[in-house]
């Protein structure tokens, strides 16, 4: 595979803020490596608190998507399994990658989908203004439901922390990649929740991780069949042997965030 990387302008939503990668970081090889391929990882500082947000293209302006992962980690990371963040660019959409990261040094890393030769990768990155979240926007500040009740919200004012991967229990959900808003419950052996989520509008999704530590390894069930606007529902039986603490992830496709619904109960 033969990479040419090119210092990119920026997204389209914030060229100001465009910062291009310099020469690549040495990567070598994982058995725990994402799809098992080489990754050309690239070094970016980030100076105070801020939005990270990374796109692959073949082009470095505008977008001629390069399908493969994106992935963010901190400089000194050796393993391919401790990213801290995961993205997917695919055919239609350059965008990938976004979380809030604090300052501090970091690489990005990009793995072709599939393994196809790249003639030329552009990797455009910007760092927007973090602004304040909302306390359940992420696991840490996830409140503890109640056996059964309803929340509306609006996923607006958050940022996207999360997205499933592609593959596993989840997958469906993998092009969320909406601000989030995430709640605990917990289940014991024997018991089933039940979560339904409407979004007039909006292509929502809902998901359930087991743990937020490694969350993208920790999916256990999803829900985003339907079109914008339509009713999402997931039900989920805890088999374990003792007590679970799960997190109920409202999600979506629309990326400055929508009004929501959230109803839900345990039996």
């Amino acid at each position: 595979m033969r990479v040419v990387v090119a210092v990119a302008i920026g997204l389209a939503s914030a060229p100001s803020l465009a910062q291009g990668f310099t020469s690549p970081v040495p990567w070598t090889r994982s058995a725990q490596s994402v799809k098992e391929r080489d990754h050309l990882c690239f070094a970016v500082t980030v100076s105070s608190t801020r939005m990270l947000k990374a796109a692959a293209s073949a082009t470095p302006a505008g977008c001629v998507p390069v399908a493969g992962t994106v992935s963010l980690y901190e400089a000194a990371a050796v393993d391919t399994s401790l990213f801290v963040a995961l993205g997917h660019s695919t055919a239609d959409s350059c965008a990938a990658l976004e979380r809030r990261v604090g300052a501090g040094s970091y690489k990005v890393c990009f793995a072709p989908e599939g393994g196809a030769a790249v003639e030329t990768l552009h990797i455009q990155v910007a760092r927007d203004s973090a602004g304040p979240v909302p306390s359940n926007d992420r696991c840490e500040g996830a409140a503890v439901l109640a056996r059964s009740g309803r929340i509306t919200g609006d996923l607006r004012g958050g940022h996207n922390d999360y997205s499933p991967i592609p593959a596993g229990a989840c997958k469906e959900a993998t092009r969320s990649r909406a601000p989030e808003r995430v709640w605990a419950i917990d289940l014991a052996p024997g018991e089933r929740l039940r979560a339904a989520l409407s979004a007039r509008g909006a292509d929502a999704a809902i998901y359930v991780l087991r743990d937020c530590h490694r969350w993208w390894a920790a999916c256990v069930v999803a829900s985003q069949r339907n079109a914008a606007g339509g009713l999402e529902v997931l039900t989920y039986l805890h088999e374990g042997s003792g007590p679970q603490r799960y997190f109920i992830v409202v999600d979506g496709r629309d990326r400055s965030g929508f009004a929501f619904a959230l109803d839900w109960s345990v039996r």
